[in-house]
């Protein structure tokens, strides 16, 4: 989930080549990139499909996020609500599924503070409850990315007098390594989320 709003405007190329970059780690990976299925929304004032889930290949075409006047946090779980048991049934019906994973991205402090924390909650409560790693690296604050997290070690935002492009960066990193350890992890029949943090972020739970 990618933030399209204006704070993102800023760092949106490095969002779009963090996806694009994980399209050409996990083709170089043939070991796990048949086992990886791939999906982008982006929120802005709504919430858009970027990429429907899918395989990765060379010939995924990854579309440039389209830039929006807001940033609502609702729409984005609303859509994900929808998305998540239609794809998850499709998938169980292919192969066997490990429990999914969503990389949430933020650039700045979502304007929809009084709605989206209930449509966040509902989506832990869903059967098919995705792990949810939230990434701040605007001028989000961190107590925000710490509740959007699953859990307090899934929280990263960006360190000190690192601006938004370079930190969009270091979650491109981050993003590469994490889906390339669950995949092998899934592969092995553990499934384990173990996350190392890239030099230039940090994890909301240092802060506490």
């Amino acid at each position: 989930m990618l933030d399209a709003s204006p704070a993102a405007a800023r760092c949106l190329r490095e969002l779009t080549g963090a996806l694009r970059s994980l399209q050409t780690t996990l083709v170089r990976a043939p070991d796990v990139a048949g086992a990886v299925r791939l999906a982008a929304l982006t929120y802005a004032e709504s919430a858009d499909l970027l990429l429907p889930l899918a395989p990765v290949t060379w010939e995924t075409n990854v579309p440039e996020p389209r830039p929006g006047p807001a940033a609502r946090l609702a729409p984005a779980f609303e859509r994900l609500l929808e998305l998540l048991p239609a794809d998850t049934e499709r998938l169980k019906r292919e192969s066997r599924v490990a429990r999914p994973t969503v990389f949430l991205v933020t650039a700045g402090t979502p304007e929809d503070d009084a709605h989206w924390p209930a449509l966040r909650r509902r989506l832990a409560e869903h059967p098919y409850h995705p792990h949810l790693v939230a990434c701040g690296i605007g001028g989000t604050d961190p107590a925000v990315v710490g509740r959007l997290a699953s859990r307090p070690g899934l929280g990263f935002v960006a360190r000190p007098g690192h601006d938004a492009a370079t930190s969009a960066v270091q979650f491109s990193v981050l993003l590469q390594q994490a889906v390339l350890s669950l995949a092998r992890s899934a592969q092995a029949g553990a499934g384990e989320l173990r996350l190392l943090c890239p030099e230039g972020l940090m994890p909301v739970e240092s802060l506490t």
